[in-house]
């Protein structure tokens, strides 16, 4: 209920910010009041306003309405009692009926007068004594020592109310002081809001997170490609080599998320560490159109994303920081927008959607659980079963055939249909213009190095790389003199072709491909090579220089573990088939009794045999073939009968 102004004789009142006392109402629009002076004067309803109080301003809602039922009942009862009352003045003889009749005092009764005059019903409400409502009773001795075990709690420890109060019973006691109950140290603890509390044990990111309200989106694209998210994620599954199918590790996915349509236009799948060549290939797959993309990888379907996209949505990583992200993007005008730092609910629509793929991926062979009960009776290491390139057409397949044609809860349709929508509909920006050279966007986005040419080539990250076209700049390089500096020229990297770089001509403006000047060596990806270089520094001092024919050496001693282990996996599966069970042993002994040419063929290697076992030849021949093994029973095949018809 709103505050009321009540205009009656005997009232004080404000007039021109002076305070004045109402002594007569001749009419509604005359109304006669005293100054401070004594003189009377004759002014306006409206040009009279109450005297400011010095109570706070009671909060603008109806308690009234809120009260419990019991309350209600209550104030009504007391407004039945005032109400005769009201607007006139209290004859003695009235006042003392209704005292006597309600067996109420005077200070009472006049007292229910100025709360209804003041706050109308919400003022009968019968409330609660404060008494000693957020005020200590305890002796300041006491109180200090309290609030001394309140400052211990609020620590980035995150002590827990008990072990705090033993503290302060241990502390009461050497100060010879009588412990407070464990209650009124948690009623201290709870008389800070919920926020201070949260910031000052767990920080003030966990306070922002749990407790301040999730803002809406400030990315409200109105076409496809106007914002595009872009981030890394460890996926939740284990991968096996392609030659020795061993174990290797959890993949890296790069993704990057158109947000009108959330269509997934790109990603890049890796086994290294994001960085600025998984970001950049991430947008050149992001711009490029997929089809022969497609047909490489014998993945059936359509995947209509290409063209360059307006913004790029970003968080504060270090290789979205790098030189050759921002060069690329101001050389195909893409804008780059960042994320407040440690706030990742601005990049919500991608990280949604890598939580989408773990959630997918979390069903299939290899994948790792996220409870810690389940990990410790599931080895994913075990079941894994897919190598990088089989991952990566089935991520693609489960996009493209799953995700784009499924109704997406936000958009109410699919995200594919929407992207088409979005830019066939009228009022979208039309088909994306598609880049005609492949070749020059994937390099573009590629990361860079600068270096200067020598006589022998150049040198980038222990290897030599060479060839003619760089002849006329070693002769311009030559003729600057060694009193100037030499001047540096780009080469791109490819990480996962490191035999050739590609070298920008500064006149032409065009890439051309330099091998190694090593020759004989094959393609390599850039986690062969650092596996080498590790190797090689375990085995040599640190103030040693690698050399680069250290390198190869170590490839190649790579190479060849990888074929032996091949051949391990081989013949663990040859041993496998041969018979284990003690009726198959007896079989193949007797086979050989019969059929000694059988001894050759089929002679267990060195490796096979038991520790103090005799050789087959020693056996056959302490065995004469004129003893008969009786068979228990002769008429079930144990599975190695193939071995006495042969």
């Amino acid at each position: 209920m709103e505050d009321r102004f009540v205009l009656t004789a005997g009232v004080r009142c404000a007039h021109q910010g002076q305070p004045v006392i109402v002594r007569h109402i001749q009419d509604l629009t005359h109304i006669v009041v005293e100054t401070v002076a004594g003189h009377a004067i004759i002014v306006a309803p409206q040009h009279l306003q109450p005297l400011p109080s010095q109570e706070p301003t009671p909060p603008e809602h109806d308690t009234y309405q809120f009260a419990p039922v019991e309350a209600q009942r209550i104030a009504l009862a007391r407004y039945a009692i005032i109400q005769p009352l009201l607007q006139k003045r209290i004859p003695a003889t009235v006042l003392a009926a209704t005292l006597t009749q309600h067996q109420i005092s005077e200070a009472t009764l006049r007292r229910w007068l100025q709360a209804y005059q003041r706050a109308g019903l919400t003022g009968l409400l019968k409330h609660k004594p404060a008494g000693g409502k957020q005020r200590s009773r305890l002796p300041s001795q006491r109180e200090h020592v309290v609030q001394a075990a309140v400052r211990q709690y609020f620590s980035l420890q995150q002590p827990c109310a008990k072990h705090i109060y033993d503290t302060l019973c241990l502390t009461c006691n050497q100060q010879q002081l009588p412990p407070p109950a464990l209650n009124t140290l948690r009623r201290r603890i709870a008389q800070f809001p919920q926020e201070e509390r949260i910031r000052r044990r767990l920080g003030a990111q966990a306070a922002r997170e749990q407790c301040q309200p999730l803002r809406t989106s400030t990315l409200q694209p109105t076409n496809p490609l106007e914002v595009v998210e872009i981030d890394h994620t460890l996926l939740n599954i284990v991968l096996l080599d392609e030659q020795t199918h061993q174990p290797v590790g959890r993949p890296w996915l790069t993704v990057a998320l158109d947000i009108y349509s959330r269509m997934v236009i790109g990603f890049y799948l890796s086994l290294e560490l994001p960085g600025a060549s998984g970001t950049g290939l991430c947008l050149a797959h992001a711009i490029l159109p997929k089809e022969t993309w497609l047909a490489q990888r014998n993945i059936e379907g359509e995947w209509p994303c290409w063209g360059v996209m307006k913004s790029l949505h970003l968080d504060n990583a270090k290789e979205f920081h790098g030189t050759m992200l921002l060069r690329a993007c101001e050389q195909y005008a893409i804008q780059l927008q960042y994320r407040p730092p440690g706030q990742p609910q601005y990049g919500g629509h991608v990280e949604r959607l890598i939580r989408t793929l773990k959630y997918r991926i979390r069903h299939i062979p290899g994948a790792y659980f996220s409870a810690r009960k389940e990990r410790r009776t599931y080895r994913p290491q075990a079941h894994a079963i897919f190598t990088l390139p089989a991952f990566e057409k089935w991520l693609t397949t489960y996009l493209i055939g799953v995700y784009h044609r499924k109704k997406h809860a936000t958009l109410g349709t699919s995200p594919v249909y929407c992207y088409e929508q979005g830019i066939l509909a009228p009022g979208g920006h039309g088909v994306p213009a598609r880049p005609m050279n492949e070749r020059q966007v994937q390099l573009d986005f590629l990361p860079f190095v600068e270096r200067t040419i020598q006589r022998y080539g150049v040198v980038i990250d222990h290897l030599h790389y060479f060839d003619h076209v760089l002849r006329s700049y070693i002769t311009s390089s030559a003729e600057a003199g060694r009193s100037t500096r030499r001047p540096k020229y780009i080469f791109r990297t490819d990480p996962r072709d490191l035999s050739r770089v590609y070298f920008l001509d500064p006149v032409t403006r065009e890439y051309h491909p330099i091998p190694l000047a090593d020759l004989r060596q094959g393609p390599f990806s850039v986690h062969t090579k650092r596996e080498a270089l590790r190797r090689l520094r375990l085995q040599q001092s640190p103030s040693v220089r690698v050399q680069e024919n250290q390198v190869f050496a170590a490839m190649q001693e790579l190479q060849q573990q990888e074929q032996l282990v091949q051949q391990q996996v081989a013949a663990r599966g040859q041993r496998s088939r041969t018979p284990t069970s003690r009726s198959h042993r007896r079989l193949r002994q007797e086979a050989m009794i019969q059929h000694p040419s059988l001894i050759e063929h089929t002679k267990p290697t060195p490796s096979e045999q038991p520790v103090g076992a005799q050789p087959l030849a020693a056996v056959t021949e302490s065995c004469s073939p004129r003893v008969r093994v009786k068979h228990p029973f002769p008429d079930l095949d144990d599975g190695a009968s193939h071995l006495l018809n042969s």
